[in-house]
């Protein structure tokens, strides 16, 4: 429970007391009333209030020498037998104190002090406790109230989009966003919270979130100037914090672009924030211009437009996919640029109209073809180490499989740096769906499973190992991951393991192979 522990302490000095007179027990009643109402308060807020919080309430009192007095509250976590104590400072607290030794003087202009004093203790308790460490920390009204407020305050609006379903929004709420550091920074702010999918749904489509967390800054005519996405523990999430109000932002960085619209170091930042805030489309244009600018920097553009493509290639197939399977309900705008030429060429043609059975042969035919010029971008035989994985899985997800197999192999030759089994299971698994480079294969997930045998791992493992040729190996793993495993799961290995047993195929195929899905409406 907690302990609250109070103590107005005179000197000898102070006319006001009378060191003959013995303690008032109706006095002391009231004191462990005061006390209990400080425990109260801050029960309800849990904070430490000390007396350096205090000071200002005590003077505004009237109490004029405070510097005669020693005014302290402490709240702590204690138990002592469930009793609440009063004690003078400098002394511990025990549950059979003298309290003959408490002889303050009953003069109704003392008693008229002291009361001012404990009165403004309990208010400046609750006041402090309930600060910024309580609800209020949250702005409550409307998205444009709090950029009104921003603009009087001279500061940024801070948005925090998220959802009730979103995990990593309920540990960024409760490890970050309670942080007293943290809290301190955004309390800089005007901070929003917003559910992204009720009271925020229209300044999230609005603003392009479509991710959570998600933590927009805002100036105070509604523009956006940074973005925080994803969860972060506290101390990057007050490094970022501290970087955005001081002025390191993406606006700034777009206008040094502009008055600087050759510096390659400026270019790339522009490009990954813009890309950050879902807008391939704004990043393709800058990267445009900057090579209209500075022509001799084709390597850098081509590798630029080939991080904005993909984004943009992703972001169009996926709506594109959807709307399909859903019946062309609504139309799609897409731009006629690299990642997504062909698509925007097949909407021009009418796709949503002609007979629906050969309407998915051609979305994965442009699909396969947008994926091609954006890797023509690239010169792959001279490609970072560092880019060859991700590389890799953008051929593999385009229908590119032999060139993704050969990307894959290099990355696992060449790669100086430790692998993780998360991503030698994630490679070994995409050579198994598209039937590439089997021996790589087996030897990724071999080195996998050394790192980390998890029944995911062991499961990759044998299936390689099965269309491999490797029967008895890979059952005897596939029942070993079914082990491993609880509930539907385990089944479902085990279901493999009978069909392993049997010599049967197993079903398996990239999801490229299977896009856009199966219709949801009738044909």
């Amino acid at each position: 429970m907690f302990l609250a522990i109070f103590a107005l302490k005179t000197t000898p000095q102070d006319p006001l007391i009378d060191k003959t007179q013995s303690t008032n027990p109706a006095r002391t009643e009231i004191h462990s009333i005061i006390a209990m109402l400080c425990v109260f308060a801050v029960q309800i807020c849990d904070v430490l209030v000390t007396a350096s919080c205090l000071r200002a309430f005590v003077v505004a009192a009237g109490v004029s020498n405070f510097s005669d007095a020693t005014l302290s509250i402490e709240i702590a976590y204690h138990s002592h037998g469930g009793s609440l104590q009063l004690c003078n400072l400098g002394t511990e607290c025990s549950k059979d104190r003298d309290e003959s030794q408490d002889t303050r003087a009953t003069h109704p202009e003392a008693r008229m002090k002291r009361w001012s004093v404990l009165i403004l203790i309990v208010a400046a308790a609750t006041i402090v406790a309930c600060g910024p460490t309580g609800d209020d920390f949250w702005f409550h009204g409307s998205l444009d109230a709090a950029t009104k407020l921003a603009a009087e305050n001279n500061t940024l609006v801070f948005v925090e989009f998220y959802t009730d379903w979103c995990s990593w929004c309920r540990r960024l709420e409760s490890e970050t966003l309670t942080n007293r550091d943290v809290r301190e920074e955004l309390g800089k702010f005007v901070a929003v919270r917003l559910n992204a999918e009720t009271n925020g749904a229209e300044a999230a489509r609005k603003l392009g979130v479509d991710s959570y967390p998600a933590m927009i800054f805002l100036d105070p005519s509604g523009e956006e100037v940074e973005r925080i996405l994803g969860y972060l523990p506290p101390e990057k999430f007050v490094a970022e914090v501290r970087r955005i109000r001081t002025g390191d932002t993406l606006y700034a960085c777009l206008q040094e672009l502009e008055d600087n619209p050759t510096n390659i170091d400026t270019i790339k930042r522009a490009v990954d924030g813009l890309l950050e805030r879902a807008d391939p489309e704004g990043a393709i244009a800058k990267i445009k211009k900057f090579h209209a600018e500075d022509e001799h920097a084709h390597d850098v553009c081509g590798k630029l437009m080939f991080h904005a493509g993909r984004d943009l290639h992703y972001r169009v197939y996926l709506r594109a996919g959807k709307l399909y399977r859903e019946g062309w309900k609504t139309a799609i705008k897409v731009p006629p640029v690299p990642g997504s030429k062909r698509l925007s060429e097949l909407l021009a043609d009418g796709l949503p109209e002609i007979d629906p059975s050969e309407q998915a042969n051609l979305m994965r035919e442009a699909r396969y073809e947008d994926a091609s010029d954006l890797l023509d971008l690239i010169p792959l035989d001279s490609a970072d180490v560092d880019d060859l994985f991700d590389l890799a899985t953008f051929a593999f997800r385009g229908g590119h499989y032999e060139l993704a197999a050969g990307l894959y192999g290099r990355w696992f030759r060449e790669t100086k740096a430790p692998h993780s089994a998360e991503t030698l299971n994630r490679a070994a698994w995409q050579l198994y769906l598209a039937r590439e480079s089997l021996d790589t294969g087996v030897a990724m997930a071999r080195k996998a499973y050394e790192l980390d045998p998890s029944a995911d791992v062991t499961d990759t493992l044998a299936r390689l190992l099965y269309v491999s040729g490797e029967h008895m190996e890979a059952v005897a793993l596939e029942r070993m991951a079914a082990e491993q495993s609880q509930g539907g799961r385990g089944e479902q290995y085990l279901e493999v393991a009978n069909k392993m047993q049997k010599l049967l195929d197993l079903g398996d195929k990239p999801a490229f192979e299977t896009y856009p899905g199966p219709r949801e409406i009738s044909l």
